[in-house]
């Protein structure tokens, strides 16, 4: 038996946060697919982050000695 509140899942009226998050990787080609297959193309780039120096980010100044 499913819960009272699985029912809307279950029936495909509501979508949860990670099935969200996966259909949309593998809608924009993100999802590890192409890593394996050379016939997929990812449609969008993912770009790191730089990398922010500690000091800078705890409003500390990192000076010289």
């Amino acid at each position: 038996m499913i819960p009272p509140w699985l029912d809307q899942y279950a029936s495909g009226q509501k979508v949860g946060y990670v099935q969200a998050l996966m259909a949309y990787a593998d809608y924009y080609g993100v999802d590890g697919s192409a890593d394996d297959d050379p016939e997929i193309e990812e449609r969008i780039a993912m770009h790191r982050q730089p990398i922010v120096g500690y000091a800078s980010r705890t409003g500390i100044h990192a000076t010289p000695s």
